[in-house]
């Protein structure tokens, strides 16, 4: 567990690594390097013009003191171009811890310039918490005794901010707020990243439960079972989860503010926690990583407990299915005809197509029980095609609204996620026609992420809606700052905690 503090310039932090931030373009000490090269006789500056450092981010060279001071060790780290902003400031606190552990330094104290303008001082401390946190992060979730010692070993324990002058009651928030989203992130991480034999959707739907409980009342958790659903007719869930021996479920998470709200959202989560494709099986190399076709339910479910803890002012209904995709004599098969929860009838054209069955069930369950939210956003794993249009940095979106549209892209820029916008091409309609229903569920090997927006659509209500497809980003490939070990990223839950914040003003 990183403790994590924020100081001033009176009351310095002791810590075994003092990190120094070099600026790209002005690439020489801050003044308060400089009060350090004193004390270690001028070798902080000789460091500087050996390693030629230029300020890039991410850059680093590391001095030992030699006792010369109560820290073990000196960091000169590139952080870009002045000024700092929340971005900038988030990816060097993530290359300090980086830097830290690759010193076995287990504390760390970093040491921001003078003149940090005081509007955005709370930001970049939020940022700086959030970046330290997910560079610490490690799955360990399936680890024996010995290796999470081993790994704890190794983690951060303490983590420092020291600005110039006093944060302050803004800044004190701004540390608590970040605790909270980081939290959520790694959690949504932790949960992602289980395999589908201990993530089922009965072990999700506990931690709905659990997560209830933790916010002290101000979230409320309703589970619904096979029978619930059967009563209410969510039978695109139900179909989903045919083939397999887990009992699918249904979550409702509510969060109601007793102070009164500015608005009221809809998250919407895609839980598969294991999809084999069903009948359109997938292949072996691809299934391996389907334990992780839940990111969209735990993007939701962290969110809500994010959103909770920073007691924001506005209402939020986060509402996610639960269910395995699997092959078995009773799976649904390609061709079945299903009758939805709005009446709707569907063609299943491909099995493998299943997230936006059990997605479209909950949208029309808004539009039905929720019909005067503020926006709905749903939130999954859905497409390959998404993924091939944006690769695995970013994700592709749809929306009815500009003005949803717009807050989606500057909620997501504000936490370090990106957003593409893509279009609800309404020619496309046609490739979803069926003979026999309402409408299929895919529409052919071309434009896959749109048709199946096109598909969610049909769904919705009134509200304004956007369809967020994180199918590349959840589980990109290789590492960043942020990331420094493969598998789920989180991504969404900052994106989604900052559009409920967006509400609010």
């Amino acid at each position: 567990m990183m403790n994590l503090s924020i100081t001033s310039r009176r009351h310095p932090t002791s810590a075994q690594m003092i990190v120094f931030p070099v600026f790209e373009g002005a690439p020489g000490l801050t003044r308060q390097a400089k009060r350090a090269d004193t004390s270690v006789g001028g070798r902080l500056k000789r460091l500087l013009a050996d390693e030629k450092l230029t300020g890039k981010a991410g850059e680093a060279a590391v001095l030992h003191t030699e006792g010369a001071m109560a820290a073990k060790k000196l960091l000169l780290l590139g952080v870009g171009t002045a000024p700092l902003t929340a971005d900038s400031a988030r990816t060097f606190a993530a290359n300090a811890v980086i830097e830290a552990r690759k010193a076995k330094c287990r504390t760390v104290a970093v040491v921001l310039p003078s003149g940090l303008p005081s509007k955005l001082a709370p930001s970049i401390i939020e940022a700086m918490v959030v970046g330290a946190k997910l560079a610490d992060y490690r799955f360990l979730g399936h680890k024996g005794a010995k290796a999470v010692k081993d790994e704890e070993d190794k983690t951060v324990t303490d983590f420092a901010i020291e600005l110039a002058d006093d944060p302050g009651e803004s800044g004190t928030k701004a540390l608590a707020s970040g605790v909270s989203i980081a939290d959520a992130i790694n959690n949504a991480r932790d949960w992602t990243n289980l395999r589908s034999n201990v993530c089922t959707p009965v072990y999700m739907s506990n931690l709905a439960t659990w997560i209830a409980m933790v916010s002290k009342g101000k979230i409320v958790a309703h589970v619904y079972g096979r029978q619930d659903m059967e009563g209410s007719g969510l039978n695109g869930v139900l179909a989903v989860a045919k083939g397999s021996a887990q009992d699918p479920k249904m979550v409702r998470l509510t969060y109601k503010p007793r102070a009164k709200t500015k608005a009221k959202l809809v998250l919407v989560g895609k839980g598969v926690t294991h999809d084999a494709g069903g009948y359109c099986i997938k292949p072996a190399d691809s299934m391996l990583e389907m334990h992780m076709d839940m990111a969209g339910s735990a993007a939701v479910f962290a969110a809500m407990s994010a959103i909770a803890a920073l007691d924001l002012p506005v209402e939020v209904h986060g509402l996610v299915f639960l269910a395995e995709n699997m092959i078995s004599g009773d799976a649904m098969h390609n061709g079945d005809v299903l009758t939805m929860y709005d009446g709707t009838t569907v063609e299943v054209g491909n099995t493998d197509a299943e997230g936006r069955l059990g997605l479209a069930d909950l949208l029309a369950y808004a539009a039905k029980n929720i019909p005067d939210a503020t926006c709905v956003v749903d939130i999954a794993t859905l497409t390959g095609a998404c993924v091939v249009a944006l690769g695995m940095k970013m994700a592709g979106f749809m929306s009815t609204d500009d003005g949803l549209a717009e807050r989606l892209v500057a909620a997501g820029a504000a936490g370090g996620e990106k957003h593409h916008r893509l279009p609800l091409e309404c020619e496309y309609d046609d490739l979803l026609k069926s003979k026999v229903a309402d409408v299929k569920n895919v529409g052919g090997r071309w434009g896959g992420a749109i048709t199946a927006a096109l598909f969610l659509k049909r769904f919705v209500g009134s509200a304004p809606w956007a369809h967020v497809d994180i199918a590349g980003p959840a589980i990109p490939a290789g590492t960043s700052p942020t990331q420094q070990q493969e598998g789920a990223s989180g991504f969404g839950v900052y994106t989604l905690v900052n559009l409920a914040r967006s509400y609010t003003k």
